[in-house]
């Protein structure tokens, strides 16, 4: 699976992450941003998700 940035998919994504982000306490939102863009690029490739750390 891989998600465009012009994808129907990653609208969703994006949404539901805008919202949780906006949802949750101003501490929690630092976690949220390191496990969402975990979970993005691991949907390219388990590489990348280990790169990335």
């Amino acid at each position: 699976m891989e998600m465009n940035f012009i994808s129907i998919e990653f609208l969703l994504f994006f949404l539901v992450f805008y919202l949780l982000y906006w949802n949750i306490p101003a501490k929690s939102r630092k976690y949220l941003l390191i496990v969402g863009s975990a979970f993005f690029y691991s949907i390219f490739s388990l590489n990348f998700y280990f790169i990335s750390f």
